[in-house]
């Protein structure tokens, strides 16, 4: 009946945390997950090409911030091979 109504969250906002949150947890997964990175320093992916989704399911959401959760869905990405393409722009000089 009476109850409160949640307060309503402006989707943008929701997209651009979830798409810091994705961030956030790639670059902690990139530097504790063993065996992702060469230990050559080159900071190659090990073994070369890696599946996106081994990549998310086994080491990306694995290093997410305890009691939060990630779903590249809500980002402003959608999909995997996008998070991972707009990644490889923002890091090209």
């Amino acid at each position: 009946g009476d109850e409160p109504e949640a307060p309503a969250v402006d989707p943008q906002v929701e997209k651009a945390a979830m798409d810091a949150l994705l961030l956030k947890s790639f670059l902690q997964a990139a530097r504790t997950s063993k065996g992702l990175i060469d230990d050559d320093s080159s900071g190659n992916l090990k073994g070369g090409a890696m599946d996106i989704n081994t990549l998310y399911s086994q080491h990306l959401r694995p290093c997410r911030p305890q009691g939060t959760s990630v779903d590249v869905k809500k980002s402003s990405h959608k999909k995997l091979g996008k998070f991972f393409s707009d990644l490889e722009k923002e890091m090209k000089p």
